[in-house]
């Protein structure tokens, strides 16, 4: 299976591509230094069509701020512009890919902190980015296309092999498309 991968240079990366190359796939890595996000058919083009492309982008640009502490007089003056601009070209890139190769299994890596409820105004941003991606999985998968989140929530350094190889699991499996499950244990998380 030819896997790609974007984001491969994270100690998880590096965990996932052996995982993967482990199993017997032939895994490209795609990052900022090789891949011009602005430009996604020019990118693909020469390409051999993957049967798996994987997510694994750090999103949040500067984002994981308190929403409130943008601007300390009052939030009235805080602008979501900067947030999408940043996201901006690396969203429509995955949607590109997902419109262009609707016979590939997409996998986001990403987190389930945008359907948790007991947040407050904390990690708002970060949290809508990622409510983001969880839309494009869903808006994938309704249109039949084979879309899942992993989230790694509990990651850490010593638990970083083990969190990598339940992810390759995960992505290798048959779940159903348009959901978002826990790396850990495999379990759907709530919507």
């Amino acid at each position: 299976m030819i896997v790609w991968i974007f984001g491969s240079t994270s100690p998880f990366a590096v965990e996932l591509i052996t995982a993967l190359r482990t199993a017997g796939h032939d895994v490209v890595t795609f990052g900022r230094d090789n891949t011009d996000y602005t430009e996604p058919q020019l990118f693909v083009r020469g390409k051999p069509e993957p049967n798996m492309i994987i997510f694994n982008q750090h999103v949040s640009g500067g984002f994981m701020k308190p929403f409130l502490n943008f601007h300390p007089e009052y939030h009235r003056d805080f602008t979501l512009k900067p947030m999408y601009e940043h996201m901006d070209s690396i969203l429509l890139f995955k949607i590109y890919l997902i419109e262009q190769f609707k016979n590939t299994k997409f996998i986001f890596v990403t987190s389930s902190i945008a359907v948790l409820k007991e947040h407050g105004m904390d990690l708002l941003a970060y949290r809508m980015l990622r409510a983001l991606e969880h839309q494009v999985i869903y808006a994938a998968a309704a249109d039949g296309i084979n879309a899942i989140g992993i989230c790694p929530g509990g990651l850490c350094e010593d638990n970083t092999p083990e969190y990598a190889g339940k992810t390759v699991a995960l992505a290798l499996s048959d779940v159903k498309p348009g959901k978002v499950y826990f790396a850990n244990s495999g379990d759907e998380v709530p919507a």
